[in-house]
């Protein structure tokens, strides 16, 4: 019998150590759920988070260009170290012509496809008039 009682005592020691081992497993499955949550971090340490978003900004954000007005002098050296040709005045003067002539052709074919438009239009109103009478160019309802 002393058999059976210790054996007895034996299953409800272990069965305590199971539970009080499936407890405290779940307790720490909760500590470290509530230790990677964000949100319950940043409601503890507000000025942290902030802090840390802000260097995380500055590091990330490019920083501002500068502007430079080097002198003629700085530029002609950074030229002869690229070896950059500079053009004379006069062949920059042939380049302003060339800029001024594109211009005006520009604007000869577009006056030239808006006459063709126009012309267009016109014939497309004649044959309109012709056939259906007097168009106004609005619709209206019957």
């Amino acid at each position: 019998m002393e058999e059976n009682s210790a054996a007895d005592n034996l299953r409800s020691r272990m069965q305590a150590l199971r539970s009080d081992v499936s407890l405290e497993m779940e307790r720490t499955i909760a500590n470290a759920r509530a230790a990677l949550d964000w949100r319950r971090f940043v409601a503890f340490h507000p000025w942290l988070c902030l802090g840390a978003a802000t260097a995380v900004g500055y590091l990330l954000v490019p920083k501002r260009s500068r502007y430079v007005q080097p002198t003629p002098e700085a530029l002609a050296e950074l030229a002869r170290a690229r070896h950059v040709t500079l053009m004379p005045q006069q062949a920059a003067q042939g380049n302003m012509t060339g800029s001024v002539l594109g211009i005006v052709a520009n604007a000869i074919a577009r006056r030239a496809v808006a006459a063709a438009v126009d012309y267009t239009d016109q014939l497309l109103r004649a044959r309109a008039e012709r056939h259906h009478g007097s168009f106004s160019g609005k619709v209206t309802e019957r």
